[in-house]
């Protein structure tokens, strides 16, 4: 085997940073046209260091390759290689195998057949070296491409614009192949050239895609005698992680100041624990079943989205002459989920902009990359966008739904928030999760400053987290990188509801209400019409408890739960368990087997499948029996 010299190493390293530069470039090209935001320069810089130093270590690994073209589709076999690789691993670890069992087998498994499939194109090509051209340059156009637009424009890879993307983009890349092909001896002649030509011309595109994808704000409405509404979703945020709710690490002094002039819901519900069903409510005051966002019939399918004959709250806001607006920073609130439904602005790109394709497979790998922040976009960059925002459409009624995501995982809080947080946890990521709240409370201050008195504001959460109070839904299975969607117990379901604005005094309801109360709510305020529902707006003076339901759907249909007063139902498909919340705050104690009665009862009040109701009304006699049990006023 021809061993090589330090220049053709020199170049060999060359060669693949070029190649990865030729990827970032590609894959920023695909994010402009596909709408998504232009990366900022600290941001290009800190992608391009990865892939250019990644890739030129590579190109050393490869450098036994001959030939310029045999160089580059071992390249980009790699690089095929490593985004599968750490998609099986992902595969293999939800089996139940620990996480390095699964890299152990899926990343060399990955690898294997990825070399192999080189070898086989590398002899098959050997007398035919504009057929390796044609291969590099289809593939070149189309892996990069194809993994940026269908994670970071469309969430998923089901969706069916984002399947006619794809058919789209394999026709582009047949055509870039044939181009190729055609000009193969200059390539032959010129690989480096080549490669530079490329990357100067996706540079000039990239560059131009950003000035002609920049548009100002939409200008706004004339001023009405409406109230402007601001609706703060903060992910995976546990009420009982806030002071307001009885926290003693003083985290969240911006939110706790916030609840003094507001109207606490001490007993507010999730309908979901995990973030796209529950948004799902958010838009339209139904339970998930209802308006079928998260809803799925089949394990392991969490690409449904919002149902489109379901009427959304931003439509009913526009219709009423409101300027809409959504900031966004989740996978699963991309545009193809439905949630931007009714929104005239609708900003939801991910972490550093946009998701860089090399992320899943190193964070398998457990490398910490650009610091954890390439997930989502954190706080004070949302708070920024959200102010803009907010001063651009000054002059009009405005609704504008802000969704903070920092205290869900990967956590990643600035040092001076870790040191002010403390360590007082022994599980360290709930020491984290504490530091990431006091950051995003930090900056969440500064946007409730600027909105002022005169606005409805309300402040919740889509769900909580668990720090191991109650053991994993599945057993058998591991679930990465997540510790919330697919159990019911409280420490998931208990959120935050803080409600503010002209005319409402402050005060604290002991009732129980359901998060997605706030739609009907936000509509009365905001003179618009209602929407059908189960949904009931957090009107003053009354004191019964709301059945608040729930329904985890994750991962199929196994689950839904209700909440009357202290008695939680949940139902599994391993079977009921029965809570007496006073009693037992935390879930631990199943009485169902001693009362089949409570457990009937309250039974009716599940959410129905299909439908977004309770499958009853709360009647008489069931009335009577909660109440003699102590369980409802």
């Amino acid at each position: 085997m021809h061993r090589p010299t330090v220049p053709e190493l020199l170049t060999s390293a060359l060669r693949g940073a070029g190649f990865g530069a030729s990827l970032l470039a590609l894959e920023e090209l695909t994010n402009l046209v596909v709408g998504q935001p232009a990366l900022s320069l600290p941001e290009v810089l800190s992608i391009a260091g990865w892939y250019a130093g990644a890739m030129a270590l590579l190109g050393i690994l490869l450098s036994w390759l001959k030939t310029p073209v045999a160089h580059l589709l071992g390249l980009l076999a790699l690089t095929g290689g490593f985004m599968a690789a750490g998609k099986l691993a992902e595969e293999i670890w939800w089996t139940g195998t620990s996480q390095g069992f699964a890299n152990l087998v899926g990343y060399p498994v990955a690898f294997l057949v990825c070399t192999i499939g080189l070898w086989g194109v590398l002899r098959l090509t050997a007398s035919r070296p504009g057929l390796r051209w044609a291969l590099l340059a289809g593939g070149l156009a189309f892996v990069p491409c194809f993994r940026a637009m269908n994670i970071n424009a469309y969430g998923t890879a089901l969706a069916p614009d984002a399947v006619k993307a794809d058919l789209i983009l394999l026709g582009i890349s047949t055509v870039a192949g044939v181009i190729a092909l055609r000009i193969s001896d200059w390539l032959e002649a010129r690989p480096g050239v080549g490669l530079t030509a490329l990357l100067g011309l996706v540079t000039v595109c990239t560059a131009t895609g950003r000035i002609v994808t920049t548009s100002p704000l939409p200008q706004p409405a004339p001023a009405a005698d409406k109230p402007d509404v601001l609706l703060v979703v903060i992910d995976t945020l546990r009420a009982d992680h806030l002071g307001v709710y009885g926290y003693t690490r003083p985290i969240s002094p911006n939110i706790d100041a916030f609840a003094k002039r507001a109207v606490v819901y001490e007993h507010a519900g999730s309908p979901a624990s995990w973030t796209l069903p529950a948004f799902g409510s958010f838009a339209t005051g139904l339970y998930p079943s209802g308006h079928g966002a998260g809803h799925n019939d089949g394990e392991k399918n969490t690409q449904s989205a919002l149902r489109s004959d379901v009427p959304t709250l931003a439509e009913h806001m526009a219709a009423a002459g409101y300027r809409t607006g959504a900031i966004v920073t989740n996978p699963y609130l991309k545009k193809s989920f439905g949630i931007s439904r009714g929104f005239e602005t609708y900003s939801d790109a991910l972490g550093l902009a946009h998701m860089p394709m090399f992320v899943q497979p190193l964070r398998m790998l457990t490398i910490p990359v650009m610091g954890g922040r390439y997930f989502y976009r954190p706080a004070d960059i949302m708070v920024d966008e959200a102010l803009e925002w907010w001063s651009a459409m000054e002059g009009g009624p405005r609704f504008l739904m802000l969704h903070l995501m920092d205290p869900h995982d990967p956590y990643n809080p600035p040092v001076e928030d870790i040191a002010a947080a403390g360590h007082t946890h022994e599980d360290e990521d709930e020491n984290a999760y504490d530091a990431e709240i006091r950051f995003m409370d930090r900056e969440l201050g500064r946007l409730l400053d600027k909105v002022g008195l005169e606005a409805l504001v309300i402040v919740t959460s889509d769900h909580g987290d668990t720090f191991g109070e109650h053991p994993d839904a599945y057993a058998h299975e591991n679930f990465p990188h997540t510790r919330h969607g697919h159990t019911l117990y409280q420490e998931l379901l208990h959120v935050p509801l803080m409600v503010a604005g002209p005319g409402m005094s402050p005060r604290r309801e002991k009732r129980a209400v359901r998060s997605f109360d706030v739609v009907p709510t936000i509509l009365n305020q905001a003179g618009a019409q209602p929407l059908p529902g189960p949904a009931e707006a957090l009107v003053e003076g009354r004191v019964l408890d709301t059945p608040v339901g729930a329904q985890a759907m994750r991962f199929g249909t196994e689950k839904s739960a209700v909440r009357l007063g202290k008695l939680k139902l949940i139902r599994t498909r391993d079977g009921d368990e029965l809570y007496d919340l006073s009693l037992d705050p935390g879930e631990l104690k199943n009485l169902a087997g001693s009362n089949p009665g409570t457990v009937q009862s309250l039974a009716g009040q599940l959410p129905a499948e299909g439908s977004g109701r309770a499958s009853t009304e709360l009647d008489e006699e069931t009335q009577k029996q909660l109440e003699a049990l102590g369980y409802v006023q």
